[in-house]
């Protein structure tokens, strides 16, 4: 494992920075559920992944690359994908806002999803990483900044959804990949991402499976929030009350 200096460590240069559209902005918002409503709003999931060049599978590179200035994940193929998955996800390139009662949802205005390109002067093997154990990011120093969005100022004006794309000198790349957590959860990120990778090998536009996205199913009508709960003091049962805004009479039986 490589060991880098905090002095003249070469920093991540922006080369371009731009807004990927889905182009299927809708008047409807997004609804979101209550897990959702809970959550920080300044709270996200942020990771890097790095793919070293040289131990990929050599025939699928040469497959997808082959006469290309630009062979190992193409910035253009991998924007061409972002566009596709956005048809899948389109609440992801719009922007959330708030609704009565503390809420959240999302307006489908397809503002965009932030797509960084940037280069390192640096090669992959040069970073303290490891690709037979995990290692934190924060080993790091400040100017290697890989993954958009290290701190949500203003939750209502971020994109959901961002990625950053960054080429070594070596040729190898680091993709950083930010998803709101209020926008989803940790499984969600994974399936994003699943579902980014196979529109990139294809290059087509259609999934293996049909996203699940209409998350007021996990909305509680009144019956159900008069949640059943034990009584460990008189082993009985009985309900709990629910929440003033639905303006329901909880009952206990004796």
């Amino acid at each position: 494992m490589a060991s880098l200096s905090s002095q003249s460590v070469p920093a991540v240069t922006i080369l371009t920075d731009v807004l990927l559209k889905s182009g299927t902005a809708t008047k409807e918002n997004f609804k979101l559920g209550p897990n959702d409503w809970v959550l920080p709003h300044a709270s996200s999931i942020r990771l890097c992944f790095f793919y070293d060049k040289y131990k990929g599978k050599q025939d699928i590179i040469n497959k997808i690359s082959e006469g290309d200035n630009d062979p190992f994940i193409k910035t253009s193929r991998l924007s061409g994908a972002i566009v596709r998955l956005l048809q899948h996800y389109p609440f992801l390139s719009g922007r959330f806002v708030p609704v009565p009662q503390g809420r959240v949802e999302i307006e489908q205005n397809d503002r965009g999803v932030q797509f960084i390109t940037a280069s390192c002067d640096l090669n992959l093997s040069d970073l303290p990483l490891s690709v037979d154990q995990y290692v934190s990011t924060r080993v790091l120093p400040p100017s290697l900044d890989f993954c958009p969005m290290k701190q949500i100022d203003n939750p209502y004006d971020t994109p959901p959804f961002m990625i950053q794309h960054t080429r070594f000198r070596c040729g190898s790349v680091c993709l950083g990949v930010f998803l709101h957590h209020v926008a989803g959860d940790g499984t969600s990120y994974w399936q994003l991402l699943r579902d980014l990778a196979h529109l990139y090998r294809t290059g087509g536009s259609e999934l293996p499976h049909k996203p699940t996205l209409d998350r007021t199913i996990f909305i509680p009508s009144e019956e159900e929030l008069k949640l059943d709960y034990i009584d460990e003091d008189k082993r009985g049962y009985g309900y709990a009350a629910p929440p003033a805004s639905y303006k329901t009479t909880a009952k206990t039986n004796e």
